[in-house]
């Protein structure tokens, strides 16, 4: 760009680099700075509508009352008051679209169901592990918690733990593991996301495999589920 000047034409050049990495600085200061106020509206309504909750009386016994299906699960919120509970399960969800629709997508890759089925050739025995509680087993950061914040009928409360039907619970428990199972994974383990099996080429080797796989898991306080788990499995 050329413009006059006192001693003739004065000629600017153009960073284009240098004009982006401004736009992107001033976006993500924007962001931050739309993301607190978010924040801080959020939490203003969730003390309003918990100040102005009101405490919830029992019905008559000649009332119709609700029963929960089956596999629904009543989660105490207060161990001193058995009154005050949560029931999971079977017609109970957490509608998070919005939430899935704001997080980027993780790119981290689940393996191949059919490159692990391929792996196990060649082996005598197998074992299948099945992590007890799924995504429940990884601990939320406390400062994402809020975002994930549900109402009940006695207050408003929030997840300290992975939960199903975030975007990238299934990535990011893959990623943990793989890290987990690192020095095993293609050699005697393969994982795909809560389920492990274990590959014993040798009957005599089991014990030992599973010995290692164990070691592993008990290093990052994985816990199974033994009701699922099947070991000595012949293969093929």
């Amino acid at each position: 760009m050329k413009l006059p000047g006192p001693k003739g034409v004065i000629t600017v050049a153009g960073c284009y680099r240098r004009s982006v990495e401004c736009a992107t600085d001033g976006s993500k200061i924007a962001e931050a700075m739309i993301i607190t106020k978010e924040k801080r509206i959020i939490m203003q309504n969730v003390a309003a509508l918990q100040k102005d909750m009101p405490a919830g009386e029992p019905k008559p016994a000649g009332e119709a009352q609700f029963k929960p299906s089956k596999g629904t699960k009543k989660i105490l919120l207060d161990e001193a008051d058995p009154d005050k509970f949560v029931l999971v399960g079977d017609g109970y969800s957490v509608d998070y679209t919005s939430l899935n629709k704001a997080c980027p997508k993780d790119p981290f890759a689940l393996p191949r169901i059919d490159q692990v089925i391929d792996s196990t050739a060649g082996c005598e025995l197998l074992s299948f592990l099945d992590a007890y509680s799924g995504y429940h087993q990884i601990r939320l950061n406390p400062a994402d918690q809020i975002k994930i914040t549900f109402i009940t009928p006695y207050g408003a409360y929030c997840y300290t733990t992975m939960l199903f039907g975030l975007k990238n619970a299934g990535a990011t428990y893959q990623r943990c593991m793989q890290k987990c199972l690192q020095a095993q994974i293609g050699r005697n383990v393969h994982a795909y996301v809560d389920d492990v099996v274990v590959k014993t080429k040798e009957h005599q080797t089991l014990l030992e495999d599973l010995k290692e796989t164990y070691t592993n898991l008990r290093r990052f306080q994985m816990k199974l589920n033994p009701e699922k788990c099947v070991f000595g499995v012949l293969a093929g």
